[in-house]
């Protein structure tokens, strides 16, 4: 499989959340169907005070926090399915396999952000920030049982002059190896961005066995970084993963 190690920030974001015994519980009235309003707060633990340090440009600290809103939980459905639970996925042959939610959950991901300044490369800038993120974690022998993890989350990513971009809402689909730091695989997608990448291709359209679909993003799947794709996998809004494709035969999410 194609290891693959995070950006230190994202290594940051999973010890916190692998690890952690638990943050304060921060009230939300923000409602959905199937979220959780006492959201726990993971903390990276990151410094965003020594901005005197000659490579750092700025530092900025964000007090609110960036909740994910009804219409963002669409791209994320699956999170009202019970641990346990199944899906089903079926092809044109009617051959089924399902994938099964291990774990589930949404919380306030507290950390900080690293983003280059216009110094130059070398210099950067901190953006501490506190935003939601929701996440499902399922296993299925499409992926050999490995627990496979798709998450939804904001970003504020750039800084200039103390003004803060908006957050962007993100969703990644990563595959830990053996609960560790290492990735078979790891996909961290913008929303709204659909300019294409070697793992990444948006269809405006896309018919899956029959099955119309809207602004599908499709993530390519490797055995290892220089090998053709050997699976992929298909997402979009209102649906989250709705179908696979797998040995030439496309795998749709049943009712």
């Amino acid at each position: 499989m194609d290891i693959r190690i995070k950006y230190m920030g994202m290594l940051m974001i999973m010890m916190g959340f692998f690890a952690s015994c638990g943050e304060d519980e921060v009230q939300s009235d923000l409602d959905w169907e199937c979220r959780n309003n006492n959201l726990e707060t993971i903390d990276d633990n990151e410094d965003c005070g020594d901005v005197e340090f000659f490579l750092v440009c700025e530092s900025v600290i964000v007090e609110e926090i960036n909740y994910l809103t009804a219409e963002d939980f669409a791209w994320i459905p699956s999170l009202c399915k019970d641990k346990g639970e199944s899906i089903e996925f079926r092809n044109s042959l009617n051959e089924s396999f399902s994938i099964t939610i291990v774990d589930k959950g949404n919380y306030i991901n507290k950390r900080r952000v690293n983003t280059f300044c216009n110094l130059s490369m070398e210099h950067g800038s901190y953006i501490c920030q506190s935003n939601e993120s929701a996440f499902i974690e399922f296993s299925s022998s499409i992926f050999g049982n490995n627990i496979t993890r798709f998450e939804l989350y904001n970003v504020m990513s750039e800084v200039q002059d103390g003004v803060v971009s908006d957050p962007q809402l993100h969703f990644t689909l990563e595959q830990p190896r053996f609960n560790t730091l290492v990735h078979n695989f790891y996909y961290p997608v913008p929303i709204g961005n659909e300019s294409e990448t070697r793992s990444k291709t948006f269809h405006d359209e896309l018919t899956l066995n029959g099955f119309e679909f809207e602004s599908v993003y499709e993530m390519k799947i490797r055995e290892t970084f220089w090998a053709e794709p050997h699976m992929s996998v298909f997402i979009n809004h209102g649906d989250g993963i709705l179908g696979f494709k797998k040995d030439n035969k496309f795998w749709v999410k049943g009712d």
